[in-house]
């Protein structure tokens, strides 16, 4: 009898056993397979790559005489009409004993802009630490880059700090005897130089570039008025001009320049004239430039159209190389992302289920944008003025279930 019950008690025991694990195996299969993830707030840019083409007022600048030329302003320097862009020399020796003056000249300006007045005595050392540290980052950064014009810059500035920091450090007040010294070098090199050597200068105002690549009269903006596709991509597609070794460089006169886009129709659809857009060029350091479309070409019988984005600026150090690949902001989108499998249909509103506690909840949900994968939520609710919504809408940080089978409103989970 005691046996028959110990063995009653041992098999109620062992089917407990069995139902409480099989219930939580059971729960754990169904756990580990519901998703959920929060609605975070974002910014999505639609961005596209496209090819370009640079578009600028351009005037070449010539020279009659032969020799060797000695620049003596800088890539991309605003220039007046007339001002010496370069000097002719008529033998290599002058030409190098120039350029010593002018290293020379470099150097007299670095130690004169490192000379302190007796204030710097008492400079806050660690502050000028730091500026010559996040100097040093930049000019690291900019050589990274390839931008050398601009590290060389950077260098001299470099310069002039580290001098400063040194004048500080050691209650000086200026390098008088080595400026004295580098003057006296100069003399004596100018006492060399024949004379000063023809000059180039500048038949207009405007912006100075050395590179010349032949399409100076063909891709300018004079081909945008009353242009149609076919033309536009006839002269993209005609041949440069051979450049002539008279050329010296070119002038930039109009503040005004073009970057024009040959794209399918279908694309051409989704920008508006006089819109601006964010383009980045990634030859000028990733540069960003807020342009606007000033115009959208589109011929009836062509299956291309072309986007005209309007620049009214120059850019220190931008590299204006005729043809590049820039990347185009559409538009941007700010909301909550959410992953497409998440969003579904429940009597005909659209939405997503949420987990508020161990509940199953729906939400309404306002689709903005959508992108491989998943979907940008309008924050605001487009209905939350209507009367009679009852369903709520999504809102930040609510735990979106992604997946799963057989949800429903109100349902509990565990």
């Amino acid at each position: 009898m005691i046996k028959k019950i110990i063995r009653n008690i041992a098999i109620f025991v062992f089917a407990l056993f069995f139902v409480v694990y099989f219930y939580i195996q059971a729960k754990n299969v169904f756990i580990d397979t519901l998703e959920t993830e929060y609605a975070t707030k974002v910014t999505i840019s639609d961005t596209v790559k496209l090819n370009c083409h640079v578009l600028r007022d351009e005037t070449l600048v010539n020279s009659s005489n032969t020799g060797t030329y000695n620049y003596v302003v800088s890539e991309g320097e605003k220039l007046g009409k007339g001002q010496v862009i370069t000097n002719v020399y008529s033998t290599d020796s002058e030409y190098r004993i120039q350029e010593q003056i002018q290293e020379l000249n470099s150097k007299i300006d670095i130690l004169e802009n490192s000379s302190v007045e007796h204030v710097y005595y008492t400079m806050d050392i660690s502050k000028v630490d730091s500026d010559i540290s996040k100097m040093i980052l930049e000019y690291r950064n900019e050589i990274a880059t390839g931008d050398l014009y601009v590290a060389i810059q950077k260098k001299n500035e470099l310069l002039t700090m580290l001098n400063k920091r040194h004048l500080g450090v050691n209650a000086l007040s200026g390098f008088e005897n080595i400026i004295e010294k580098y003057k006296e070098e100069k003399e004596t090199l100018m006492n060399r130089v024949s004379g000063k050597g023809d000059t180039i200068v500048s038949p207009t105002a405007g912006y100075f570039f050395s590179d010349v690549d032949g399409y100076e009269n063909i891709l300018t903006p004079n081909i945008l008025k009353d242009a149609t596709v076919d033309a536009i991509i006839s002269a993209i597609e005609r041949k440069p001009e051979k450049v002539a070794s008279s050329v010296v460089g070119k002038i930039v006169s109009a503040f005004d320049w073009y970057t024009i886009c040959i794209v399918d129709k279908e694309e051409a659809m989704k920008y508006t004239t006089g819109k601006y857009y964010k383009l980045t060029y990634p030859y000028s350091v990733g540069t960003t430039i807020n342009s606007e479309l000033a115009n959208k070409i589109v011929q009836p019988d062509h299956d291309k159209s072309i986007l005209v984005f309007k620049t009214d600026c120059n850019y220190d150090s931008f590299n204006f190389m005729r043809n590049q690949v820039i990347e185009v902001s559409r538009a941007s989108y700010t909301g909550l992302k959410i992953k497409k499998e998440a969003l579904r249909i429940l009597d005909g509103e659209e939405g997503v289920y949420i987990l508020e506690g161990n509940t199953v909840v729906f939400k309404r949900a306002e689709k903005v944008y959508e992108n491989d994968g998943y979907y940008i939520i309008s924050i605001s609710d487009p209905l939350k003025d209507e009367e009679n919504v009852t369903t709520p809408y999504l809102e930040m940080y609510d735990a979106v279930i992604n997946n799963g089978k057989d949800l429903y409103n109100g349902k509990i989970i565990g």
